[in-house]
């Protein structure tokens, strides 16, 4: 259709049609949209026809109308439909984000972001500390446990140890993260239990997520009214989740809760889009797993220490220890000038309940005083057998048996070890000085002083160290016995990891 001049008046019902794509869209059903829209992008008055209507009919104008009223009737009438629009797409967007099977995504991949890209970039100083993705799902891990007739059997037990930690030249992995929800059901145990005989045989520590319905709810906000969380585990069905918890090798596994946010709400100054995120409830957040926290904190230690010493404690102004640094947080707003932090946890817990928790075999995330985060326990699920007649001396040292502080220290030492004792089998004439060999190699990150400062405890995260080799029926292979008492004391307790593997010589 040829356009109109300038100076000449328009006639609308020349531009008239029965056709409203504005009704039609407004409506969400688009089956009646069949016409060609070339025109609609190449002559202006054809596309307002088509979009309104009959323009008479939308503007109740009779006749001809100047241009200058027709240009101020169509800027309201189109500013006012953007603006519907906008809102239909920011409902649809918020649909998207708020989708259970997207949050899970995006916290996910936000959370290994976190612990990849963030990390590394902020990192003071170089260190060799390497992160390996591995991309299979917990039901394909499991399908593999359930296929083989022992764990060493199994493609996992060959991918942590064979591959690495059993095989000259291999990477042993210092610690295994698992974006995994472990909840109650029997099959969820049973390949734990799998899991955790792979890892005490690699020396492996592996960290995975709690479920709320570990803890009988839906989620952790159901928690929050619950005084004594743990007396769920007396049902008899958590029985085989009580029985895993006292096996020996149950304390190469640990659980994170809750979630942490993992950005923050999309407002009209932090997107391209301009988008405004609603937030109806807490489930409307992004929420991210804790395990990638608990590992930007090991590699945090690693980069500043060369060890994974540094992840327990809280000291005011450090960041360092437990504490979890900055995270996305929102805020509420009172009035016009009042505005307080949100938690970037899903739920605070009281002191009565973080006990109570922590005591149970669980890493918990926490709010501090000052509005941030910190793991106020880092231990594993393992829950030895405990006398009442246990003093405080006891309890202590039980407690440190449990904390993974130590363990990671104590089985990064033992995969050294094992590479060290491989390449000297065979170079040495006997097992003493293999073993005076490997004592001196472990006297580098030993101290004697147990007052030493938090630094110096990182560095030297050792109070006593021993190896010992006793032959085996094959003249190239020995038994390899390590005692690691780590540097780390808790009420004037320490604790002691005895490890034992086997050293053959290295094949060439």
């Amino acid at each position: 259709m040829p356009k109109k001049p300038d100076n000449q008046p328009l006639n609308l019902s020349e531009a008239g049609s029965t056709l409203s794509v504005r009704e039609i869209f407004f409506s969400g059903d688009f089956s009646n949209l069949s016409e060609d829209y070339d025109a609609f992008l190449n002559d202006d008055l054809t596309a307002f026809s088509l979009w309104f209507g009959a323009l008479e009919t939308y503007f109740s104008l009779e006749g001809n109308v100047s241009k200058e009223t027709l240009k101020a009737l169509l800027r309201s009438a189109i500013e006012k439909d953007l603006l519907a629009l906008k809102t239909l797409l920011d409902e649809q967007i918020d649909r998207i984000l708020h989708a259970e099977k997207y949050q899970k995504l995006e916290g996910r991949w936000r959370g290994l972001a976190s612990l990849v890209v963030k990390q590394f970039r902020s990192a003071q100083r170089v260190s060799k500390v390497i992160v390996r993705f591995f991309p299979a799902s917990w039901k394909e891990i499991s399908k593999d446990l359930s296929r083989s007739v022992d764990f060493d059997d199994s493609k996992l037990f060959q991918l942590w140890y064979e591959n690495e930690f059993g095989h000259p030249g291999g990477q042993p992995f210092g610690l295994m993260l698992i974006d995994h929800e472990i909840s109650y059901h029997p099959r969820d145990i049973e390949d734990l239990k799998h899991v955790s005989n792979i890892a005490a045989v690699s020396f492996i520590p592996v960290v995975l997520s709690a479920s709320p319905s570990l803890f009988g709810a839906d989620s952790f906000t159901n928690l929050a009214n619950s005084h004594h969380i743990s007396s769920v585990f007396e049902d008899r069905v958590y029985h085989h989740w009580r029985k895993f918890q006292y096996t020996e090798n149950a304390r190469f596994v640990g659980l994170v809760l809750p979630y942490v946010r993992a950005r923050s709400r999309w407002t009209y100054d932090n997107n391209l889009m301009g988008h405004s995120e609603k937030i109806s409830s807490l489930e409307d957040y992004c929420w991210s797993p804790g395990i990638y926290e608990f590992g930007r904190n090991v590699i945090r230690a690693c980069q500043r220490f060369g060890w994974p010493a540094d992840i327990r404690g809280i000291v005011p102004g450090h960041e360092g220890g437990a504490f979890i640094q900055k995270k996305a947080t929102d805020t509420f707003r009172f009035g016009s000038y009042t505005f307080l932090p949100q938690a970037p946890v899903a739920l605070g817990f009281t002191d009565e309940q973080e006990r109570d928790i922590t005591s149970s075999g669980f890493m918990l995330i926490n709010t501090l005083v000052d509005g941030h985060i910190a793991f106020v326990s880092t231990c594993s699920v393992q829950l030895p057998e405990v006398s009442t007649k246990q003093s405080k001396m006891a309890e202590a040292h039980r407690r440190i048996n449990r904390d993974f502080g130590p363990l990671l220290c104590a089985c990064r030492f033992a995969h050294y070890i094992k590479m060290l004792g491989r390449d000297m089998v065979g170079r040495f004439t006997n097992a003493d000085e293999i073993s005076q060999e490997l004592r001196r190699w472990l006297s580098q990150y030993t101290s004697v002083n147990a007052s030493s400062s938090l630094d110096g405890r990182a560095r030297y995260p050792l109070l006593s160290s021993d190896v010992s080799l006793e032959p085996s029926e094959d003249a190239e292979k020995y038994h390899c016995l390590i005692k690691i008492e780590p540097h780390y004391q808790l009420e004037n307790a320490v604790a002691t990891f005895h490890f034992k593997t086997m050293l053959s010589k290295r094949s060439k």
